[in-house]
């Protein structure tokens, strides 16, 4: 009997404003006082490169990228560290990110990400680093509609990556 291997497909439709690399692994605050504080700074100093003066939208979406050696990463507990050293470089307040997406690639599976060069993005993370961009608004699928509060269906909105299954 063959091995099932998953492939990810994720199809990226718009460009970020921003792309900003950072060495390393994400870190949770789970970390040690000292070990975090050296994160955040490494965070903010790779922000800085990047962003030249907070973005004053009101609508801010962040994607935070990564390869990880765990069948389960901790995703939930990544975010708070990154957006915390984007406070005040990359946005005023942090109430104005309206989404924040963390996908985590399988360090040994197979995935395909369409309009990513292999040696920008990929060889980048296979070298350790993690990168988060980041968008100005909200993005739908379609065309642009105005979409009252009230109105807005629950299932509204459609995923814009699939996962296949395939025998090797």
């Amino acid at each position: 009997m063959g091995v099932i291997r998953e492939t990810a497909v994720i199809t990226r439709d718009r460009a970020p404003e921003f792309r900003i690399w950072v060495d390393g692994s994400p870190q949770t605050y789970r970390k040690n006082k000292k070990s975090l504080s050296r994160y955040i700074e490494k965070v903010q100093n790779a922000v800085r490169e990047i962003v030249p003066f907070p973005i004053k939208s009101g609508r801010i979406d962040i994607e935070i990228w990564f390869q990880s050696d765990y069948l389960r990463p901790d995703v939930d507990n990544i975010i708070k560290p990154i957006l915390d050293a984007m406070n005040g470089i990359v946005y005023f307040d942090d109430k104005q990110v309206r989404s924040v997406k963390v996908t985590a690639l399988p360090h040994d599976d197979a995935y395909i990400i369409s309009g990513w060069s292999k040696h920008e993005t990929f060889e980048r993370m296979d070298n350790g680093a993690f990168f988060v961009d980041i968008y100005h608004g909200l993005a739908f699928p379609g065309p642009a509609t105005k979409i009252k509060r009230k109105e807005t269906p629950n299932n509204s909105l459609q995923s814009t990556s699939a996962l296949t299954r395939r025998r090797d």
